[in-house]
């Protein structure tokens, strides 16, 4: 190999230059490939369907630290203050954690949230949490008397964060947080009851979130869109238009992730080289230590013939 020919101090020179590169471009990728309204979780999903879950792990952690920036939020204090402001009304108790695992019948919901601390968060009350994983119970009724709301696809939900919230959407104190959409399994008590509808927007009594995907990485310019909209009397984005943007903003964040892929692939192939490296420096230490450095046969063996163990090969 080249790394033979070179210098042990050479080489390390180069692959440390090579390594410097390497992280750069990634953290840099890192740190702007996905905007704050990215959540942490978006490198795990798309890496889970390309096969690269384990490569992005740590790269998962370090986009968390540099995307996140989420407040810690007193989801007591914040739904106090959310009912004090005599415009809200709220149900009387937030969904409460239960032990029963969704049914067959359930049905697959989609909910745009906040992500405080990596937790799923309801943007409408600050206070709401959605753990992967755990199944939350709250009765739903007719005229917003409770339920947890929900959309039958992406684009609802998406069209509707935009319409309503807007940009920064939701409560003030969950402005710094990052967006996501969580896909829940949803049921009601009875197999043959119907949700509670409001539109596009359903009302179940059980919910369990299953799985964090990414908001598209272009929405936040369309939640900018959907305030001057407002603004002018128009209406908000139509399913189509979100449709569209989130099938682009999918395939961008598919080509961020293999491209990180890349460099986190190339910068272990580096440190492989480097430890290779080093056990060549200290193997050359040694011969130095022994009376001089030998040809490659004499390490091989001798100059007869000999493979490693001594054994002539044919």
């Amino acid at each position: 190999m080249a790394a033979a020919d070179t210098g042990p101090d050479e080489v390390q020179s180069i692959l440390s230059a090579l390594r410097d590169r390497v992280s750069t471009s990634t953290a840099t990728e890192l740190a702007t490939g996905y905007t704050p309204s990215v959540p942490s979780a978006t490198l795990y999903e798309y890496a889970f369907e390309d096969g690269l879950r384990e490569v992005l792990r740590g790269a998962v952690e370090s986009a968390w630290q540099a995307t996140s920036g989420a407040p810690r939020t007193d989801p007591v204090a914040a739904r106090v203050a959310l009912e004090s402001d005599g415009r809200t009304r709220l149900p009387q108790a937030l969904p409460r954690p239960v032990q029963d695992p969704p049914p067959a019948h359930a049905d697959s919901r989609y909910k745009v949230v906040a992500l405080v601390d990596g937790v799923p968060t309801s943007i409408y009350d600050a206070s709401t949490q959605y753990p992967i994983g755990q199944t939350l119970m709250q009765r739903a009724r007719p005229d917003h008397g409770g339920g947890m709301y929900v959309f039958r696809s992406v684009e609802d939900c998406l069209a509707r964060d935009a319409a309503v919230f807007g940009r920064g959407g939701g409560r003030r104190e969950l402005d710094r947080c990052p967006r996501a959409i969580i896909r829940c399994r949803c049921w009601l008590e009875g197999r043959h009851e119907q949700p509670v509808r409001y539109g596009h927007k359903e009302a179940y009594t059980f919910l369990r979130a299953e799985e964090v995907l990414p908001m598209p990485p272009q929405f936040h310019h369309e939640r900018d869109l959907a305030d001057l909209r407002r603004e002018d009397g128009l209406t908000a984005l139509e399913p189509r238009e979100v449709a569209q943007l989130w099938h682009a903003g999918t395939e961008r964040a598919r080509t961020i992730v293999a491209k990180q892929a890349r460099n986190i692939q190339l910068q272990r192939e580096v440190e492989e080289m480097e430890e290779a490296a080093e056990l060549l420096r200290q193997h050359r230490a040694r011969l130095a230590g022994a009376g001089g450095p030998q040809g490659p046969a004499q390490r091989l063996g001798g100059d007869d013939g000999a493979g490693p163990s001594g054994v002539a090969e044919s």
